[in-house]
């Protein structure tokens, strides 16, 4: 152990890190300031990035945290139709995410070569059965935080519907195909240390090395803006996009399970819209319900700071960020306790804030989210302040790059050992 710096030179893949941009970007955003704690960090970013990262850095600038903006090389993929699969779509999206990488690689191979990383780490959008170049670096390694390719309680598959359980099962095949691919056996047993977002994510890794496995949740490190004060107000706050997977329509059902001056605003947009809408008419709760669309983040924020509570239903959520923001900002949450929304939820320090719902059936889990929801409309908790535990994951991602400088070292003391006999 005495061979690990005290604050070690970190390289970290952060294609998605932004301090304005919300959601996965934000989660990026947090771990690589959580890094810079006690750490000199090197975050490649896609160069999109860049505006939003130069003005915040000139209003606070962090000499530990420097960034080096990666642009996507030309590629040589089709560019798909927009009428085509949403997962056909997606997956020219890794596929385009991937060439990043490779081009993020040169990138670091040079950076190192100039002045040597003590370990590097893949800091956001990491997916179980996607590849990762960390791994080809000539550094120690920490693959992950990882997750993706979560599967809704069978109990819950009215929610999602027919096309929604078949889109299910569809990503789990293609995400096992995709993972017996070369690029990705490689990613996951030559990492060093893999991370895990939630126990979902440890059945997908073959054997020993799911086992191995750390759960790090890199949504509890996102970072949020200041959020204004407001007083509580009897309305709830669906903020994940109007998508079947998300589970609005289980917030609508919850919602007729609530006093008569309980109101739920949709601060997104989204697909399902039109159905919801026919659904609030159905429910005789229309009256109650407002679509806003996708409001501006300060917007939002304002929203969030006077809401009695924030709804997450979705059935195979893997504990968006969200769910993180809301915390962070203060606002008490009304949880499905699935797969990382649960892992989330339970990273808190104010257990009065928060309601986990056990999924069931969907009449009995709606009913279970509408009285926790009345419970809150009623209580309007006085309470403000981010309540996430980011302390204990900042901890645990520290011992994580510890862990592998030190299994670096052994690995390579063993190879020489055997090449000298």
């Amino acid at each position: 152990m005495s061979d690990i710096p005290t604050r070690p030179r970190v390289l970290a893949l952060a294609f998605a890190c932004d301090p304005e941009r919300g959601s996965e970007a934000a989660a990026g955003w947090g771990t690589v300031n959580a890094l810079a704690e006690f750490a000199d960090v090197v975050a490649l970013v896609s160069d999109v990035h860049m505006l939003n990262i130069e003005a915040w850095l000139r209003r606070q600038p962090n000499p530990s945290l420097r960034f080096v903006p990666v642009s996507f090389p030309a590629s040589h993929l089709p560019r798909l139709r927009a009428r085509l699969p949403l997962w056909l779509r997606r997956g020219e999206r890794w596929l385009r995410y991937w060439e990043w990488q490779q081009a993020a690689k040169e990138v670091a191979l040079r950076l190192h070569r100039e002045q040597p990383f003590d370990v590097a780490i893949h800091a956001s959008l990491g997916i179980h059965w996607q590849p990762s170049v960390v791994t080809d670096l000539p550094m120690p390694s920490v693959w992950g935080p990882v997750g993706g390719n979560t599967r809704s309680p069978r109990s819950l598959w009215p929610v999602i519907g027919p096309a929604g359980v078949a889109m299910e099962w569809l990503e789990s095949f293609l995400a096992r195909a995709v993972s017996l691919n070369p690029a990705t056996r490689r990613t996951r047993t030559r990492a060093d240390v893999r991370l895990i977002e939630s126990e979902d994510t440890r059945d997908k890794l073959p054997g020993p090395l799911g086992s191995d496995a750390i759960v790090v949740h890199r949504s509890i490190l996102s970072r949020i803006r200041e959020v204004p004060q407001r007083q509580r107000q009897p309305y709830l706050v669906f903020s994940s996009p109007l998508e079947r997977r998300k589970g609005p329509s289980l917030a609508l059902a919850a919602l007729a399970h609530t006093p008569p001056e309980v109101r739920l605003h949709f601060i997104h947009e989204g697909p399902e819209e039109p159905r919801l809408r026919r659904l609030a008419q159905s429910l005789g709760v229309a009256d109650r319900v407002e679509f806003r669309g996708r409001v501006p983040r300060d917007e939002m924020w304002e929203a969030i700071a006077g809401a009695a509570a924030c709804v997450f239903t979705g059935p195979n959520d893997v504990g968006g960020c969200a769910l993180a923001e809301a915390m962070l900002a203060g606002a008490p949450v009304v949880v499905l306790g699935v797969g990382g929304s649960r892992a989330l939820a339970e990273s808190n320090t104010d257990p009065l804030r928060i309601a986990i719902i056990e999924p069931d059936t969907p009449g009995r889990t709606a009913r279970l989210l509408g009285e926790a929801m009345a419970r809150f409309a009623a209580e309007l908790r006085p309470e403000t302040g981010g309540y996430l535990d980011q302390e204990s994951t900042k901890r645990q991602l520290r011992a994580a790059l510890r862990l592998a400088i030190k299994r670096h070292a052994a690995t390579r003391t063993r190879d020489q050992e055997i090449e000298a006999a």
